[in-house]
């Protein structure tokens, strides 16, 4: 099925202060069908199910926004006077928009448990209350100028995170399972985690395109000035981080470390060692193609299409050397005599680097001629590019060739 665009920008125009370090799980979750039920695993395990509508055009009932689900005065509010909407009890809700800035905001209580589904909308920020659990499905393209704030109270600005909490405020417990994701911290203070003199921890990227740059001494992903994390998992997607607070991990205790793999525009799934794939849903914003992972220490293998890539693992430097595999070369022999064999040279060495050849795949040689060979006899010839700073050495490319038969062992000299 055709697959809707997402964007969820987080950006900060506004500082906040935390009134209480509480937890609050949040989640952003890709949309990749209209029309069609989808269900998903709550936070609790509980299962919900949600059945998105397409229509935008819709008169709006709330402010600058049109909302489905669930009763007005009853399950949500719309103050006019402070611009807000909010909503008061669990369910099922979708907030449309039409792209347009708008001055309002988003409050979600603290006894909601639910899902709400934003498409198109240009609001202040969505505000998460109390206790509140959240999974926040987007659809379109959708901006928070004053981002995803946890329970926090607006004060001054350019201390808070993009998704998470605001000046002294942590960001726990937060899972993006999808979608394009840009959240861009205020000054000291993290893209997704916490504000400024706080922590972000139980933090979880499990699909989408993300973007996480930190202000000024603040984690892309993690704490921010004087801050730390603990317990961040990049398990799927690509990310493109300024920095993560101490080593992340892959979900199951394992430590990850970013292999960029570059040349990749318009791919939306890798192959990494043959058994685990990392998706997303097309190249980060402003054309970056590249696909961000998070690999284990060890050197892997990245597939995608007919492309193949390593991913060469530094110990001392804790770092990956990613490069494209150079193609196996088709091989042709240009000659041959009874003791010789000359093959075609290799074209494409200036792309994939020197050309090697072999006749027994073991002992490689520069030269493309083979001598001392023995008349009549049948031969394996074999031939390779190195690689360089851009290629990995490719696997041989091979040919079959037999050796020209001696005349002397054919002609008998006649006697007298």
């Amino acid at each position: 099925m055709k697959k809707n665009a997402e964007k969820l920008i987080a950006a900060i125009v506004v500082t906040t202060i935390g009134l209480s370090p509480v937890s609050y799980p949040v989640h952003a979750q890709e949309e990749t069908e209209a029309n069609v039920p989808r269900t998903m695993e709550h936070v609790n395990g509980q299962e919900l199910l949600c059945n998105v509508r397409t229509d935008t055009t819709a008169e709006n009932n709330a402010g600058d926004f049109n909302v489905t689900g669930g009763t007005s005065g009853t399950d949500w509010t719309y103050d006019s006077a402070d611009r807000e909407l909010t909503f008061l009890t669990g369910g099922t809700y979708t907030v449309t928009g039409d792209g347009q800035e708008s001055s309002d905001r988003i409050v979600v209580a603290g006894a909601f448990d639910g899902t709400i589904v934003i498409r198109n909308i240009n609001a202040r920020e969505i505000h998460v209350e109390g206790t509140a659990t959240l999974l926040l499905m987007i659809d379109g393209e959708n901006t928070l100028r004053a981002g995803l704030r946890f329970d926090t109270a607006t004060i001054g600005e350019n201390y808070e995170s993009g998704i998470g909490g605001g000046s002294w405020q942590e960001g726990n417990n937060i899972t993006i399972q999808g979608g394009i994701i840009t959240a861009i911290g205020g000054s000291n203070a993290s893209g997704i985690g916490s504000g400024t003199n706080a922590n972000g921890r139980n933090i979880t990227i499990s699909g989408g395109e993300v973007i996480a740059t930190g202000g000024i001494n603040g984690a892309g992903i993690g704490g921010g000035l004087d801050g730390g994390g603990s317990n961040i998992a990049v398990v799927d997607g690509s990310l493109k981080t300024s920095s993560i607070s101490g080593v992340p991990t892959d979900g199951n205790g394992n430590n990850v470390y970013l292999a960029k793999v570059d040349a990749l525009s318009g791919v939306n799934s890798v192959t990494v060692d043959q058994d685990q794939i990392f998706t997303r849903a097309g190249n980060h914003p402003e054309e970056d193609g590249a696909f961000y992972l998070y690999l284990t220490g060890e050197d892997h293998l990245i597939t995608t299409g007919d492309q193949i890539f390593l991913a060469e693992w530094d110990e001392e430097t804790s770092t990956f050397t990613v490069r494209e595999k150079a193609p196996a070369p088709n091989v042709t022999i240009r000659s041959k005599t009874a003791a010789g064999i000359t093959v075609e040279p290799l074209t494409d060495t200036d792309r994939y680097g020197e050309a090697e050849y072999s006749m027994d795949g073991n002992t490689w040689q520069t030269s493309n001629v083979f001598t001392e060979l023995e008349a009549g006899t049948e031969y394996i010839v074999y031939a390779r590019y190195k690689g360089n700073d851009a290629y990995v050495r490719s696997d041989a490319g091979s040919t079959t060739v037999t050796t020209m038969k001696d005349g002397n062992l054919l002609i008998a000299e006649p006697d007298g």
